[in-house]
């Protein structure tokens, strides 16, 4: 977002510091940590490292990825609509998955999911329906 914006010929210093509070560091860990969501059976089944490992309960993982989606959504609102249709979509693309919707990691796929907001509901939808068909068997 940032060597996008700085081709602009007239950028401003308050603007690139609003693009950079929205990625570094919350937008940032906020993806780092849903990777991990993802992966936490297959890291637990084959002895992998997962970052969400080192928060002391299920509760508190949940608690810290909500905050770092409060803090996205509040910043990118701050540096532009662009900005908050990233935030909103990166984070959908991970929660469409079928596992972020396991019993053990789905209050916080939903908490995370109403701190992004409505906006982000035609989002869920559209990558629902393209993870479903891309499952689908091809014909041969």
């Amino acid at each position: 977002a940032l060597v996008a914006r700085a081709a602009s010929p007239r950028v401003s210093e308050q603007e690139v510091e609003a693009i950079e509070s929205v990625y570094w560091p919350w937008a940032g860990a906020l993806h780092t940590l849903l990777d991990g969501l993802l992966d936490r059976a297959e890291d637990a089944a084959t002895g992998q490292h997962n970052l969400l490992g080192h928060y002391g309960s299920l509760e508190e993982m949940a608690d810290r990825m909500e905050l770092l989606t409060v803090e996205s959504v509040r910043r990118a609102a701050a540096a532009g609509m662009a900005h908050t249709l990233i935030i909103v979509a990166a984070p959908s693309l991970y929660l469409a998955d079928r596992r972020a919707w396991l019993p053990e990691v789905r209050p916080t796929t939903e908490r995370i999911l109403a701190a992004l907001g409505e906006i982000a509901a035609p989002a869920m939808l559209i990558l629902r329906v393209r993870r479903f068909f891309a499952e689908q068997p091809r014909a041969s």
